[in-house]
């Protein structure tokens, strides 16, 4: 009888060795596959990523941390930083005004015609107090080099001061053009659009987001100055296009690269409780995780490539969570909604040269979709343009929204 035991046992023990040995390797044949899958993609990344700068690397624009310390020079001077991690003077400079300046651009530039209103009695005071100010940040924009906005010992630059500094130079330019100022006001709409540019080489989210409000910026400015000044620039949508390619393989190599610990993914998927699960599994789930996030951003960056095509242009869906929430940052758009930003902005600049040319437009709707199409008459001498929007027309609260029509003299000065 304690024979039998005693094999009963030896089998059991071998059947569970068995089974150890067979769970074992498994996990690391499985590992090494998930590894070898992840090295494939990495070398078809760099694939990408190589063609992306052969095509690009002719557009590059040049920049240089000195042009980063004059800006920051000039904004200092007002009372003002660019960096998250410093304080604001309290009671006065930019910070205090930005709403007001925010109020008079969406005023202006909402305003379907070119009338430029001066700016209310506050404003005026404070711009005409801090216009040696503003005219140090103009000239370090126009120095010839773009700033470097990559993050520092001293704090990572904060998008929304930028943002607040770009809308100073769109309300300097109205307000210069309004006073007659047409040359101030050229100067200071291209320093606007420098900004915006200057934020695109960082190939980074939070930076595309903020250049393509300024790029909006610039473009109501435009339409309000563009007839007045032939020196003022149309917008280009092919640097924000461009970027936001660049800026999806940047989001695909902090995947590739592992900048996204493994502890990121335990607090949004496993409990403290469940932790023996985590260490035993989250290997493998981790490295399948990140093939799934690798293929999704590949598909994106190759989508990327088609955005601006007629059969690409629609609204966001929102609520679509095609991608695994738990394997991004909070605070991270997805793709669809930087797709529908960079569609709405191509349609504004595409309206916004036909606003500074006067000419017609052509038959086959903006940007060549036929389901865009634009309209012209005149009455009084002037003329009004529009166009149908595909995004729709509905306000948002806190964003300067353009309009789709304009009205300006018949007859521009130039022509």
């Amino acid at each position: 009888m304690g024979k039998q035991k005693f094999w009963r046992l030896f089998l059991f023990i071998k059947i569970c060795a068995s089974a150890a040995i067979f769970y074992v390797l498994v996990y690391f044949l499985l590992d090494l596959g998930l590894a070898a899958a992840l090295s494939l993609m990495e070398r078809q990344y760099e694939g990408d990523l190589a063609g992306f700068n052969a095509a690009s690397g002719g557009s590059a624009r040049r920049s240089d941390i000195s042009s980063t310390m004059a800006l920051e020079h000039a904004v200092r001077r007002s009372g003002f930083t660019l960096r998250s991690m410093e304080p604001v003077e309290k009671g006065g400079g930019l910070d205090s005004f930005s709403s007001l300046t925010h109020q008079f651009l969406e005023s202006i530039l909402e305003t379907p015609d070119d009338r430029v209103e001066p700016p209310e009695e506050r404003l005026m005071e404070y711009m005409r107090l801090m216009e040696d100010n503003a005219l140090a940040i103009r000239g370090a924009l126009l120095a010839g080099t773009d700033p470097v906005w990559t993050g520092d010992d001293t704090g990572e630059i904060d998008q929304l001061k930028v943002s607040r500094i770009g809308e100073w130079l769109a309300a300097e330019s109205l307000r210069a053009a309004g006073e007659g100022r047409i040359q101030d006001s050229a100067l200071f709409a291209e320093a606007l659009n420098r900004l915006s540019l200057s934020l695109l080489g960082e190939r980074t989210q939070n930076c595309w987001l903020t250049a393509v409000s300024l790029g909006q910026t610039y473009a109501g400015v435009a339409r309000k100055i563009g007839g007045k000044h032939p020196g003022i620039m149309p917008p280009e949508i092919s640097p924000y296009e461009e970027s936001l390619r660049g800026t999806i393989l940047t989001r695909m190599e902090r995947l590739i690269r592992g900048t996204r610990k493994m502890e990121k993914i335990h607090h949004y998927r496993i409990h403290r409780r469940e932790l023996i699960v985590w260490r035993t599994y989250g290997r493998l789930w981790y490295r399948y995780s990140l093939m799934r996030e690798i293929k999704a951003r590949h598909r994106d960056y190759l989508d990327s490539l088609d955005f601006l095509s007629c059969e690409k242009i629609s609204p966001v869906r929102t609520g679509n969570m095609r991608k695994s929430v738990w394997m991004t940052n909070g605070g991270e758009f997805r793709i669809e909604d930087m797709r529908y930003r960079l569609q709405k902005l191509a349609f504004s600049f595409e309206f916004t040269r036909w606003v500074m040319s006067g000419k017609s437009f052509p038959e086959e709707g903006l940007l060549g979709c036929p389901r865009v199409r634009a309209r012209a008459k005149e009455k009084d001498g002037r003329r009004t343009i529009s166009f149908d929007t595909p995004f729709g027309t509905k306000k948002r609260d806190g964003v300067i929204d353009l309009p789709t029509s304009f009205t300006y003299p018949e007859k521009l000065p130039d022509e």
